[in-house]
């Protein structure tokens, strides 16, 4: 019988087992349950089954299932061949198979809505909202929900219609089961938490930890030592040699990796100009290496670009801002050679993974890690022609291995120096140095470039500011050893686990895998994964008086406090360049800080002056030595410095404005208790950026208690736009990136269309496009109108995009008028960028300059624009433009991208304030006091398993309606189905708790808005067994490696390790990685009139390429 289910599985399926996503309607998969769940439909439940370490296939019971009340039951299945023991038909169900794993993220979108289906319990707020699909999009402004229920007007019980049930579900790993086991390690993988303490860096100076060196490379500092040995995954130690340690340059200032089974039997021996020490993982490490700036060094070679500027620090933040430069060398006045004083080079080398050799061998295969494959936000497939039997001859500059001809012109499209280059085969040449090489060439003008005809040669350009074809990485070479470079190796049965393996570990770039018919034995079936360097190293260091050489601060984003000390009655006079309203003078230095021409400020406050439109307004300055600033004294008036480069305070980000208002922007409100629910609600709200809330002491009762949430442009929008010939204007490529979406946007766009009325903003715009996607990007905004530069005969109406709204666009009345255009915005979609895209020849951005310089054409002015992320649209002038004193002249130009009230307005019985969301650092550390033998008795809502107290202190803090918990010990009752476990507990008003004694339990507060710590993290929970979820297993050496496998694998949550003094010898030093569930899925799904439920769709914006 179950022979002949099997054929019929495979005659009526023949590819079901290798095509996961179909669906088998009317088909059981009977027997084989290892777990039955509540989902709403099938498509949840393959998606659970997908999730759930052990599931291949499920059984889904739909809705018009008829023969008992398990409607919406999902069965997830097992059995040791992968396929079902038995097939039947049978009506009102669904089965099918887990998806691929690269698939789960695409079909992750759970965007049908359930009408008459209710998802019961897991509420923890309750809304009052028009329709199903305010809750809908309620639900997913706000993190903390998973799933909802919304009452309509068909529900029974009239008094809870139109309520939304917003509803919380894990989405952090726990174990369901722990138990004390004698023998056993269990531990959460590092990934799960990623606060890092402060790293303990000391280095030995004059120490040498001799022998054991497997790599070195130049370092300008032993910091910088330390750095890469941190790096590269096989580092145990590193010793560092001076510039004066040996007479021989060669290997002077050179950083020498190191590896070593036992660190605790290394033996350190005194030598002078040597530095060393171990490498920093797992926490916060300094970043005095890359912030020094190395005086009468040069990091010599790798230019891609050289300008001439005033001072090493403009050299530096060039460097910076461009995301190709790596490290730079800046000329100091004093150099030698008079020419290139004061001359800026800009350095690139490498972080892509290139094997240093290739070799043709028989029975291996290699191939690049999966994660290389990523493409760049551009939706754009690139023309990817490669020429076959062409040479396009000369201008070499650099020759590197690759596998291939895609290889090669992706090599080249990631070096900014590269306009062309060639390819060699395996076949090319007698000498095998140069074959299956690719050849990077330059050249300034590509069109004047001669093809040769030569056989075994590829030659083509890059791929630039569109998504190129990832064939090269894709690829399994077979035959082709990627030699060298190995950190990591063991047997596994085929090539694909042994990619996965390499996919899932960030340390690995490529990989080889020895087949079965490889000729060496013992190596066979064995995978080994590689590690090239992808951080930037100078090849040499040279010392050289009069140079200047250092990092980008773009390559360490780790920041030390800033120092911020603002002035009180203070006032350094002049040099105004531009005033905005602040709530305070840190809120002002905030927005100093933020824009790039501001070089110091002066607040005024609300008492100030009797001019109440100066007061309570942030003054920015510019000046070109901050040095020579006199201070005066005035009354009322805080002045400072901006905070660049490090970490500031967020405390005018944090504070309560009782007693102001920020009037204006609102788009959205309603009532509620208390300003902490209304600040609440606008950080969940991705579009509120402050909100005003209204006191119950406030004179108008009509508005007592109402929220009302704000919003301001953070889009480029020039504030004047005017028709200039000669005048070339544009925004950067940055700002074309797509939002994730997969589906294109429906843009149709009307000519000649007046959708009259409805204005609430109007602002300049480019074209019709830009106006469009403005009107997208405002949340009021439900259609628009647009008017061409030659519309009116009043200028400042032209090129302008009328914002509208409506509460229901199908009722509006198009009118016929010329050089207008309407339509609507585009949401939840891809749209085009052609607006960004465009090139406006005679058209000047006006204003908002902030750096300015000649260049040849307006591409590069386009391209400079792109690399600052402070420039956010540009005006070129070209060589035909009136004035010849600004031709060829670029001005990068700068709008405020923050969030800023525009009137600031002192009103009793108001509270105003920025969202949390606005700041995202937490870096105050929590207060996290848990409290001995303490409890908190009733008002529990939830209970689960935890490892220790700091682990429940971390579950309250996720879950949205926990006030309080109680955690019990292992000790703490006969009946084990209660000890271990945290109890998250719920109550209006924890002032009135009262504490009562209780042995073998800890009580606390969850920690939200600050830095918790990681303890419960980090902690090695020694014979304790985290039961259950294995998906992999393996034997390794120590639970420390066991525990870095389940960190360097994204689908590892939590794992167990055998000790070697486990009483079952067959397991010993087994390590155990496990996975639980964290789809969002309800406690229990039941029909009920009158109830539509759904999910979040947060999930459905990240499914694009």
């Amino acid at each position: 019988m179950r022979i002949y289910l099997l054929i019929v599985l495979g005659s009526v399926f023949p590819d079901s087992f290798s095509k996961g996503q179909e669906l088998k309607v009317d088909v059981d998969f009977r027997g084989d349950d290892v777990l039955q769940i509540y989902s709403p439909d099938a498509h949840h439940c393959q998606l659970a089954c997908t999730q759930h370490h052990s599931c291949l296939f499920f059984t889904f019971i739909r809705a018009d299932w008829s023969k008992d009340n398990r409607k919406f039951y999902c069965y997830l299945k097992h059995t040791a061949t992968g396929f079902p023991s038995q097939v039947a038909d049978l009506k009102g169900v669904t089965s099918g198979f887990k998806l691929k794993h690269q698939d789960y993220k695409t079909h992750a979108c759970l965007s049908s809505t359930y009408q008459d289906v209710d998802f019961t319990g897991s509420d923890y707020l309750q809304l009052t909202l028009n329709t199903s699909d305010d809750c809908q999009k309620q639900c997913t402004r706000d993190p903390d929900c998973k799933f909802f229920s919304f009452t309509t007007e068909t529900f029974p019980d009239a008094e809870t219609r139109k309520k939304c049930f917003l509803k919380f579900g894990w989405n952090v790993p726990i174990p369901s089961v722990l138990i004390k086991t004698p023998g056993l390690v269990s531990g959460f993988s590092d990934s799960l938490y990623n606060s890092k303490e402060e790293c303990k860096e000391e280095i030995f100076a004059n120490t040498h930890y001799r022998g054991n060196d497997f790599e070195n490379v130049p370092a300008a500092s032993p910091q910088h030592c330390q750095f890469l040995c941190s790096r590269h995954p096989h580092c145990t130690h590193f010793t560092y040699t001076t510039s004066k340690y040996s007479t021989e340059p060669d290997i002077n200032m050179h950083c020498f990796l190191k590896h070593t089974q036992n660190i605790n039997q290394l033996v350190s021996v005194t030598e002078e100009e040597l530095f060393s020490g171990f490498p920093t993982r797992n926490c916060k490490p300094s970043n005095v290496w890359a912030t020094t700036r190395y005086e009468g060094l040069d990091f010599l070679g790798h230019d891609y670009r050289d300008f001439k500027t005033d001072t090493s620090e403009i050299c530096r933040e060039m460097c910076t801002k461009d995301p190709d430069c790596q490290f730079y060398t800046y000329v100091l006045p004093s150099y030698h050679d008079e020419g290139i004083r004061k001359k800026c080079f800009l350095k690139f080398r490498w972080t892509v993974p290139i094997p240093s050799v290739l070799k043709k061998t028989p029975g291996l295969v290699s191939g690049f890690s999966a994660s290389l494959q990523k493409t760049n936000g551009f939706k754009e497939k690139c023309k990817e022609e490669i020429f076959a039997n062409i040479h396009y001859r000369g201008n070499d500059f650099e020759n590197v291995p690759a596998a291939s001809p895609e290889h090669c012109q992706f090599l080249c499209s990631t070096h900014p120096h590269c306009t062309h280059f060639t390819y060699t085969t395996f076949s090319y040449s007698s000498d095998p140095n140069i074959n299956m090489h690719c050849f990077l060439k330059h050249t300034q003008n590509v069109n004047q470039l001669v093809p040769f005809t030569e056989g075994e040669l590829f030659s083509g350009f890059p791929t630039r500011n569109c998504k190129p074809s990832n064939v090269w990485a894709t690829t399994r070479y077979e035959g082709l050893h990627f030699l060298g470079h190995d950190y990591r190796d063991f047997k596994t049965d085929t090539s694909e686990i042994c990619q996965e393996m390499c996919t899932k570990d960030p340390d690995c770039h490529f990989y080889t895998y020895a087949l079965p018919t490889y000729h060496d034995e013992s190596i066979r079936k064995r995978c080994f994964l590689k590690f090239r360097w992808n951080v930037p190293i100078p090849s040499v260091l040279k010392k050289t008086s009069g140079l200047v050489s250092g990092f980008s601060d773009s390559l360490y984003k780790t920041k030390e406090e800033c120092k911020e000390e603002i002035f009180a009655n203070i006032h350094y006079r002049g040099n105004d360049f531009e005033n905005v309203p602040a709530a305070s003078p840190q809120h002002c230095q905030f927005l100093c800080s933020r824009h790039p021409h501001c070089t110091h400020f002066t607040y005024t406050t609300s008492k100030y002056s009797t001019k109440p439109e100066i007061n309570m307004h942030c003054f920015l300055k510019h000046t070109q030595n901050i040095n020579q600033l006199v201070s005066v004294t005035e009354e009322e008036l805080f002045s400072g410095f901006p905070t660049r480069n490090c970490k500031p305070s967020n405390v005018w980000a944090t504070t309560r404005y009782e007693g102001l208002h920020f009037l204006g922007y609102d788009y959205r409100d309603f009532k509620t208790d208390t300003s902490e629910i209304c600040r609440e609600m606008c950080t969940k709200d991705p579009d509120c950026q402050f909100y005003s809330y209204v006191l119950p002491s406030y004179r108008d009762e009509g508005i007592r208690k109402k929220c009302f949430l704000k919003f301001r442009w953070t889009v480029p929008i020039p504030s004047v736009l005017k028709k200039t010939p000669g005048l070339v204007s544009g925004f950067p490529d940055s700002l074309q990136k797509t939002n994730g979406f997969k589906e294109k946007c429906k843009e149709e766009i009307f000519a000649n269309i007046h959708y009259r009325g409805n204005d609430f903003e109007n602002v300049p715009a480019a074209s019709p496009e830009h106006c469009q996607f403005l009107c997208s990007r405002h949340p009021h905004c439900t259609h628009f109108t647009y008017t061409t530069s030659k519309y009116s005969t009043k200028p400042d109406i032209n090129m302008h995009c009328f914002l509208k709204h409506t509460q229901n666009v199908n009722q509006l009345v198009p009118v016929t008028e010329e050089e207008l255009f309407s339509g609507f915005p585009t949401r939840n979609c891809k749209p085009s960028n052609v607006w960004a895209t465009t090139r406006y020849e005679g058209l000047d951005f006006l204003g908002y300059d902030y750096r300015d310089f000649k260049t040849d054409t307006s591409e590069i002015c386009r391209e400079m624009c792109t690399k600052d992320p402070d420039c956010q649209f540009y005006t070129y002038a070209l060589p035909t433009y009136h004035d010849e004193s600004n031709r060829k002249r670029c001005f990068l130009k700068f709008r405020w991208n923050v969030p800023i009230p525009s009137v600031l307005i002192k009103t009793p019985g108001l509270v105003s304030g920025f969202p949390d969301s606005l700041y995202k650092t937490k870096e105050e550390e929590c207060k996290e006091e848990i409290f001995a033998n303490t409890h908190y008795r009733g008002n529990d809502f939830e209970n689960v398993p935890a490892a220790s107290p700091q682990h429940c202190q971390f579950l309250c803090s996720r879950h949205p309606h926990c006030t309080h918990f109680t955690y019990t010990t292992f000790s703490y009752s006969s009946d084990p189905k209660i000890n271990m476990h945290c109890f998250l507990k719920y109550t209006q008003d924890v002032s009135q708790l009262v504490p009562a004694r209780e042995e073998e339990l800890f009580s606390g507060f969850p920690t939200r808005h600050c830095k918790p710590s990681n303890v419960w993290a980090t902690t090695p929970y020694q014979g304790l067994h985290f039961l259950g979820y294995d998906y992999r297993d393996f034997k390794t050496d120590t639970s420390e490696i066991c525990k870095e496998m389940c960190t360097k694998d994204p689908d590892c949550h939590f794992y167990t390790y055998v000790l070697p003094t486990y009483h079952d010898e067959s397991i010993r030093h087994g390590c155990y990685l496990k996975q639980v569930m964290t789809l969002p899925r309800p406690e229990k799904v039941v029909y009920r009139l009158g109830v539509l439920s759904g999910f979040s769709l947060r999930n459905c914006k990240t499914g694009g390429d």
